[in-house]
């Protein structure tokens, strides 16, 4: 669905460069200047070098822009249009407050107000994300010469963009003879943003995050025909928000100008970000197959694990659960002098698994043998994690089910922790 809404949303702009989302030039000054019938100063303008940064700046260009209008009958009109310019962060058409009243929808902007609902409702906070991306895209020459550093842009739609540099590498068009592999490394630094939708993605590995309609950004750097992707293959990078001159040296690290082949430091970073994703995969494959399995503390030595779990079972009243249920119950370990070892018994059902699990309160308090989940090393990590960040009784709002990790955030609200990512999200 947000794929399909990204396709359908567009913006209403003023010039060639309004339409690519990019601050208004100077000529883009002097068309709105045509359009509130000022066009007799676009001289004086074009002269001063008026762009949208200097028409909209307060910083004393006021009075300054004000002179240019030389006709004071004419000032009135220009402060006006100015203001009402001025009120609105996105170049939407400013004549709608004059087609419609404050509570009519006004025609032709329900995609605007679908993607608002989407982007603010509560379910989407799961997935909210910061950070930088890479967006691979191929532009024409001209569209090119509007990214120049210090420029804004305003993104008019869900934008596609990958944590995986090499995700976006596929993207780049090198036998194109009209437009040029270019590489947008975007930096978010705020929550509403950007949404990570891998878990929702067709293809999860892509490490998707969605950067949303309507956010500003400005280009921090441009580098033309430096990134060597493989041999006679070149592609340009653009730098765009809040990315600091470190992030900025880490990046160019990944690649060597002068070699035809991208470089090691490249590889290896790739590497590095397909085993995160491979790791989580494998994680998740290996937490399945865990979820027949339980872990028991207590049970003596000198007692055979599969018929001790059987006694345990009738104890607290499972008389329907027979050793043909466990496919395998073994101790973890080596054998210590005057210690019980864990046991591992893995069920045919996880119904069967999961009804003696929930006894588990009741088997402690008979035989205070204890049981518990057979997690993953990871999702161990995880879990102990969350506890050591928490204080005192809140730990207890960390806990398993169905072999997965779980933090209670609010009243009546838990949420499945699967990354140490997650872990950060929720604010631990």
């Amino acid at each position: 669905m947000l794929r399909w809404i990204g396709r359908r949303l567009t913006t209403v702009g003023v010039g060639c460069e309004a339409d690519h989302g990019l601050m208004w030039s100077v000529e883009n000054v002097c068309s709105w200047l045509k359009q509130i019938g000022l066009e007799k100063y676009c001289d004086e303008f074009r002269a001063n070098k008026v762009n949208e940064f200097s028409l909209l700046n307060e910083n004393g260009n006021a009075d300054l822009l004000t002179e240019l209008i030389s006709d004071v009958n004419d000032r009135p009109t220009f402060i006006t249009a100015r203001q009402e310019y001025m009120g609105s962060d996105f170049r939407i058409e400013s004549n709608i407050s004059k087609k419609y009243r404050d509570d009519e929808p006004p025609t032709g902007f329900g995609h605007y107000l679908f993607a608002a609902v989407i982007m603010n409702h509560p379910s989407i906070e799961y997935f909210r994300h910061t950070g930088t991306t890479n967006r691979g895209t191929n532009l024409s020459n001209t569209e090119l010469a509007q990214y120049v550093p210090d420029a804004r842009i305003l993104t008019r739609s869900f934008l596609s963009t990958s944590k995986r540099i090499d995700a976006a590498f596929l993207y780049l068009q090198f036998d194109n003879p009209i437009l040029r592999p270019v590489l947008c490394v975007y930096r978010i630094i705020q929550r509403h943003a950007g949404l990570a939708i891998s878990k929702l993605s067709a293809v999860q590995d892509e490490n998707e995050v969605l950067i949303v309609p309507f956010v500003a950004f400005r280009i921090v750097k441009v580098d033309l025909n430096r990134l060597n992707i493989s041999s006679n293959r070149k592609a340009s990078v653009i730098f765009l928000d809040k990315i600091t001159v470190r992030d900025q040296m880490t990046f160019l690290r990944l690649y060597r100008p002068e070699k035809c082949l991208l470089s090691i430091e490249a590889r290896i970073a790739i590497i590095e970000q397909n085993q995160v994703v491979m790791r989580n995969d494998m994680n998740k494959r290996e937490r399945h197959s865990r979820q027949f399995n339980l872990c028991i503390i207590g049970i003596p030595e000198n007692e055979e694990p599969t018929k001790a779990i059987v006694t345990l079972a009738q104890t607290v009243g499972l008389s329907d659960l027979l050793e043909q249920d466990i496919e395998i119950s073994h101790r973890l370990g080596a054998k210590k002098e005057g210690e019980n070892r864990v046991v591992i018994v893995r069920f045919h059902s996880r119904v069967k698994r999961r009804a003696l699990l929930v006894k588990r309160k009741d088997i402690k308090q008979a035989t205070n043998i204890v049981l518990y989940e057979d997690l993953t090393r990871i999702d161990k990590q995880i879990l102990d994690e969350i506890r050591r960040r928490l204080d005192g009784t809140d730990k207890k709002y960390a806990f398993t089910r169905n072999g997965r990790v779980m933090y209670k955030y609010e009243e009546n609200k838990a949420a499945f922790i699967n990354t140490f990512e997650d872990i950060d999200y929720y604010g631990l």
